[in-house]
């Protein structure tokens, strides 16, 4: 892994917990589109939230 991609996965990572951290309390709809907006796919989306991933 060459350190572009190092700093990436880092990003990604830092991007993903962020996301926790702002959705904590919030409904699961709010949760879907906070995730949605940070570039989550539907799979992680879906098992972030519970909310089935064909709904949403």
């Amino acid at each position: 892994m060459n350190e572009i991609e190092l700093l990436q996965e880092i990003s990604k990572k830092l991007d993903q917990l962020i996301a926790l951290y702002v959705f904590q309390g919030k409904n699961p709809n709010d949760q879907a589109n906070i995730l949605k907006g940070l570039g989550f796919t539907y799979k992680e989306t879906s098992q972030l939230t519970g909310i089935p991933e064909g709904t949403l």
